[in-house]
């Protein structure tokens, strides 16, 4: 028989109904029930311990504010976050590249450059940026060049020359500063399958002029391709970390740029955890058989057993190097046949920066039989790669029916549960300067009360007809212009100017402008050491202007600002001396020649433009849109530079067929890159898909006939396909539930706020503000009740009210000012009047010079309430 015990710590009780048990048994119900009980306060201790430990940290996660730092560096980023976050902007600073080789870098002009035991052409197949690159052809031994010429270096300077080079034949491609040997760098390849970065950097000890070289080396009749030639200063600190930089990471800081650029629209973009989009989005390269999409992730494609060829979909995605990457997706076959060696399949491709395939990874399984299978395999990308091609289909031989479902495509070595793709982004549209030799003083965003502000430092001004130059002086060979700086005071010695042809010439001081051409100097108007204007020296090669003509206007000077050269009207349009008759023909058309001063800019030709350091930076507001958030766990993020945002979409109608964005017949304003988004009336229209044929860069956005509508206004947002400076994006995002209701609260508070703004602004332009005119000939208003007034509502309608009487019919009544006229032509309006016994019929007038006059009816009473029209812009 057992004997009792309590039911929760087992303590021995006397058992009474036993005689043997009727003795007490000290060390049984004393001894070994206590002993229990210190056993349970132990534990009970432990667990008060491991409670106190877990709610103080629960404590601290909702009083204590924890943020973790995101540097977002430029490319693909992975950031790991325990939790879903918004991403708080910190700052991002403005940098400015100068190429030194001006645009002749850029390869698109073989006139720019110099040949040396070689011919030099330009290819349009072969190239990494712009329309073309520059072909070498050797025509003796050892070597055949090309070069750019000439270039000053300052002594205790650093530089770093960049190109991209691709062999044909021969022993190798290379480069060079003349007479220079990089202390850091690669300069050759013997590449002959895809553009290879070549770079050199140099430590200059003494000023020295020199030249870059490409050459190619190997017999007469070698060659090889050179684009991208850059040339920057660049500062101490950035020479020195060239030593723990790739290569493709030295090519991704010191990008090609045209003469002198800015960081331009920054972005960053956070793809979903799926980061394959909708079929909608895929490319169909290969069309062997009919395809249809039967939901965003759902794709049907059929192939006849009498068709022959590869069926396939490919979706390109940017990705980082050296991660772990899974692709998965199932596919149900129907109708299998042939003798396909893959059946129905799916493969991949890494590519590099220049979209040069370097490796595949297509692995087992695949689908070559009916039934329903899971397609895909992890893999790692290499340590140069930018974007992964993934392709799903049919094989050569392979005849059937394929139902793909729920692409995905993910950071980490496990497939994900199916999710559609969803991203998130921070776009802005601005420029961000800094000094372009040291770095300093950049320009620099922040975020204040839920907008996005710029601190400008710099100020870039195009020199075009709104500047105002006079005649400042003369020498043997050339002109000084000066002007007055249209924008704020600037600080002395900070001036870059960029000339029409992309040479770039840095300020000098006031005795070298006026002793030489293509000088630059900010001055002072005054003795106050006030900078405020400008003065430039121009060749007279340049400009037409010859040394004897000395009643140059300030209209003549602008015209050689808007791109034309002044000549004397006679055979071989030498420059004007004075005599004679005076013509003009433009620098970049080589237009006919026109006695008539030029008013318009020369068609294709690029102004001047002067970039500058701002005595006392300013405070700019700025567009942006998006709200980039990381999800909980890794996120792949994309920052860069070159977003265009929503611009107005023009149109190349091929209709019924259908109409496309960005083609070359009627292009965007920037050569595309990627389209990310078209949106009809604001709102995203998913109908558009990319395509290459006839595109304005790397492709274009395309609608079949049947989708478009015709009274929409549709915009786009895209990649531009030029590239410009990158800089790192850093900000903060919350990491505790502390931190995540403080900017719950923060966003709401923000938010709140600016729709009351919207509110009282929509309130303000709802409420008109009628506008009393002062009534002329006799007219005056029939009552106080009734008074004369017109405003212009928010869609640009001019609206009047109110009565007259007692004026000359025939004559003015009011003069509208400019802004509230018709806009081109006069309007009629019929209008109610009457002679107190009847209504007569009247009739007003608003003429284009802004008179209001009534014509016909009755001087008794006159009815305005009529008049509305669409006011001149």
């Amino acid at each position: 028989m057992s004997e009792p015990k309590t039911p929760n710590l087992g303590l021995y009780k006397i058992d009474r109904s036993s005689p043997s048990t009727t003795y007490f048994d000290l060390d049984k119900y004393l001894d070994q029930n206590w002993e229990k009980i210190d056993d349970f306060a132990e534990q009970m201790g432990e667990k008060a311990e491991e409670t106190a430990t877990k709610v103080s940290s629960l404590q601290e996660r909702l009083d204590t504010d924890k943020r973790g730092a995101a540097t977002l560096q430029p490319g693909v980023n992975v950031v790991s976050a325990n939790q879903e976050a918004t991403f708080n902007l910190s700052s991002i600073k403005g940098r400015t590249l100068v190429n030194l080789l001006g645009r002749a870098g850029g390869c698109e002009q073989a006139s720019l450059v110099n040949s040396y035991q070689s011919t030099i052409t330009a290819d349009t197949s072969n190239k990494v940026q712009g329309n073309q690159s520059l072909k070498i052809t050797t025509t003796a031994m050892p070597a055949g060049a090309l070069s750019i010429s000439p270039i000053n270096l300052k002594s205790g300077k650093y530089y770093i020359v960049l190109s991209s080079a691709k062999l044909i034949s021969g022993e190798l491609v290379g480069m060079y500063l003349n007479e220079l040997n990089p202390n850091k760098g690669k300069v050759t390849s013997s590449n002959s399958k895809r553009f290879s970065t070549l770079w050199g950097a140099y430590s200059i000890s003494t000023d020295i002029s020199t030249f870059f070289v490409s050459q190619v080396v190997g017999a007469s009749g070698s060659s090889g391709y050179i684009d991208a030639i850059r040339l920057y200063e660049i500062s101490a600190s950035e020479y020195v970390a060239l030593e723990n930089m790739t290569t493709e990471q030295i090519a991704c800081n010191y990008p090609y740029v045209d003469s002198v650029q800015p960081v331009l629209n920054p972005y960053a973009i956070r793809y979903g955890q799926n980061l394959l989009p909708p079929f909608y989005e895929w490319s169909e390269t290969a069309i062997a058989g009919p395809s249809e999409i039967e939901a965003p992730y759902q794709l049907k494609m059929t192939k006849a057993s009498s068709a022959i060829g590869f069926s396939n979909f490919i979706s390109t995605v940017n990705v980082a190097p050296s991660t772990e990457y899974t692709f998965s997706i199932t596919v149900d076959v129907t109708n299998f046949g042939g003798n396909g060696v893959a059946g129905v399949y799916w493969n991949g491709w890494c590519y590099d920066e220049d979209n040069n395939a370097i490796t595949s990874f297509n692995m087992p399984p695949y689908a070559k039989a009916n039934g329903k299978f899971t397609l895909g395999n992890s893999f790692k990308t290499p340590d140069n790669a930018k974007s992964v091609r993934i392709v799903i289909g049919f094989d050569s031989e392979t005849t059937g029916t394929a139902t793909f479902k729920n692409p995905c495509l993910n950071l980490g070595t496990s497939a994900m549960m199916f999710k559609p793709r969803e991203d998130s982004f921070l776009a802005l549209q601005t420029e961000l300067h800094a000094n372009p030799d040291t770095g300093e003083n950049p320009d620099s965003v922040f975020e204040r009360d839920g907008r996005y502000y710029k601190l400008a430092k710099w100020r870039k001004v195009v020199l075009d007809s709104a500047i105002n130059f006079v005649l400042w002086g003369s020498g043997s060979g050339y002109k000084v212009v000066n002007a007055m700086l249209p924008e704020p005071l600037a600080v002395d010695g900070s001036g870059v100017l960029i000339k029409y042809q992309g040479k770039v010439i840095k300020e000098t001081d006031y005795a070298t402008v006026n002793s030489a051409p293509d000088n630059l100097n900010i001055g002072s108007s005054g003795a106050n050491g006030v900078f405020d204007n400008f003065q430039i020296s121009i060749s007279n090669v340049d400009s037409g202007w010859g040394d004897s003509y000395t009643n140059l206007t300030s209209d003549e000077i602008k015209a050689y600002f808007m791109g034309y050269r002044m000549a004397e009207n006679v055979t071989g349009f030498p420059a004007y001396n004075g005599s004679g008759v005076k013509c003009w023909y433009g620098i970049k058309s080589l237009s006919t020649p026109t006695t008539t001063l030029p008013t318009m800019p020369d068609v294709g030709y690029t102004p001047y433009q002067l970039l500058y350091q701002l005595a006392t930076p300013v405070v700019e507001p700025i567009t942006s849109e998006g709200q980039l958030t990381f999800i909980d766990g890794d996120n792949q993020v994309e920052a860069g530079t070159g977003i265009v945002l929503r611009e107005h979409a023009p149109i190349n109608n091929n209709l019924p067929t259908a109409v496309a964005i960005g083609d070359i017949g009627n292009p965007n304003k920037y050569k595309i890159k990627k389209i990310l988004a078209v949106y009809k009336d604001s709102i995203r229209d998913p109908r558009w898909y990319s395509n290459t044929v006839n595109a304005n860069g790397n492709e274009k956005a395309r609608i079949d006939g049947i989708n478009y509508d015709p009274s929409a206004s549709y915009s786009v947002t895209y990649l531009m396909l030029d590239k410009y400076p990158t800089v790192d994006i850093t900000g903060t995002y919350a990491e505790n539930e502390k931190s995540l209701l403080l900017d719950a609260v923060k966003t709401l508070q923000e938010n709140t706020t600016r729709i009351s703004v919207l509110e009282s602004k929509k309130a303000e332009k709802d409420a008109p503000a009628w506008i009393t005119p002062t009534l002329l000939n006799g007219w005056v208003i029939y009552n106080d009740t009734l008074p004369v007034g017109y405003y212009k509502d928010s869609n640009g309608i001019v609206r009047f009210k109110g009565m007259i009487k007692s004026g000359a019919l025939n004559s003015i009544l009011l003069k509208l000012p400019p802004g509230y006229r018709p806009k081109n032509m006069s309007m009629q309006f019929v209008a109610h009047s009457t002679d107190g016994s009847g209504q007569v019929l009247g009739r007003i007038i608003v003429n284009a010079n802004g008179d209001v006059q009534p014509y016909g009816g009755s001087t008794t009473l006159y009815s305005l309430d009529s008049i509305s029209f669409q006011a001149e812009q």
